[in-house]
């Protein structure tokens, strides 16, 4: 599910592939630090101390626990009509468009940190 004003919405909206993540809680820091900044504004891996990898046509980081690779199967836009007026309002400006989820098959399942 990611909301539509992400960078990242963009990015996977064109995708056919996506990969999901999982790190453990010595990340934590480098994960805040991806979730507060923008890759609209420049480089959010500075100071993360993450170490991009690639598998294929897949983008990981070595420090990563498990990583599912993902084909894109679908999209579907949460109705914000479906959603009780009491939660929307905590999470979205009025007129906001609610998150989209993505659904994807996973092709493969990297483990283990500091692999290559």
């Amino acid at each position: 599910m990611i909301n539509p004003k992400r960078f990242t919405f963009g990015i996977l909206e064109r995708a056919d592939l996506f990969t999901v993540s999982f790190y453990g809680d010595e990340h934590r820091h480098a994960l805040s630090l991806l979730g507060s900044r923008s890759g609209r504004d420049g480089d959010k891996l500075h100071g993360t101390g993450l170490t991009p990898m690639q598998d294929g046509e897949f983008h990981t980081y070595k420090e990563a626990e498990l990583t599912f690779e993902c084909r894109k199967i679908f999209s579907q836009p949460l109705e914000r009509s479906r959603i009780p007026e009491e939660l929307a309002s905590q999470f979205y400006a009025p007129g906001d468009k609610a998150h989209c989820m993505f659904v994807g098959r996973v092709q493969k399942i990297l483990e283990g940190p500091a692999r290559a």
